[in-house]
């Protein structure tokens, strides 16, 4: 592998992804609860102890006014994204060109307040806004996404937030030697 960044440096990041990374298969003895009904999943651990979770939305029965939904509802990504650069009073092209994203693809996003972007793209614009780890699982939230410690790509970002590493070319040099996709490419 052509690495781009220090062995030392990978070598830390290396040590960081292991703590953190967690298998995405986990067994349960060939127990399935993907079979069971959508109102109860239960699952018998042994002869003493079953397991059950009832879905929070069937616990919560109640008709949703058209009014309650709106009021419900956070802001798209979109808007989310315009009222950050508002708010931080920064010019829309400089927040794309440090997210390593086209202009075309912005104005995609910035006219189409429904638009949903890749998780990339998302933690792209976060990077960009230099959002620490909770406002970024937030602003990325927008977008129906979330840091997880089942991706290594992730876990990556993760890291370089904690770092205040938020240079797109510099954490994209650290994704390419740990094999995971780039941002903005």
């Amino acid at each position: 592998m052509n690495k781009r960044i220090s062995s030392k440096f990978f070598n830390e990041i290396n040590r960081y992804i292991k703590d953190r990374y967690i298998e995405q298969e986990i067994l349960f003895n060939d127990a399935s609860i993907s079979s069971l009904p959508l109102e109860e999943k239960c699952l018998q651990i042994n002869e003493d102890v079953k397991v059950c979770e009832v879905p929070d939305f069937l616990k919560r029965r109640r008709k949703i006014s058209e009014y309650d939904l709106e009021q419900q509802l956070d802001k798209s990504f979109s808007e989310e994204l315009l009222f950050i650069i508002e708010k931080r009073n920064l010019k829309a092209s400089d927040v794309y060109r440090k997210a390593n994203i086209d202009r075309k693809h912005f104005s995609k996003i910035k006219n189409n307040p429904d638009y949903r972007p890749s998780k990339i793209t998302a933690i792209a614009f976060a990077l960009a806004f230099e959002l620490d780890l909770d406002e970024t699982d937030d602003f990325i939230g927008k977008a129906g996404y979330k840091l997880t410690h089942s991706s290594r790509f992730d876990i990556i970002i993760e890291y370089c937030i904690e770092n205040k590493i938020y240079d797109v070319l510099e954490v994209n040099d650290i994704l390419y030697d740990f094999g995971e996709n780039l941002i903005g490419c």
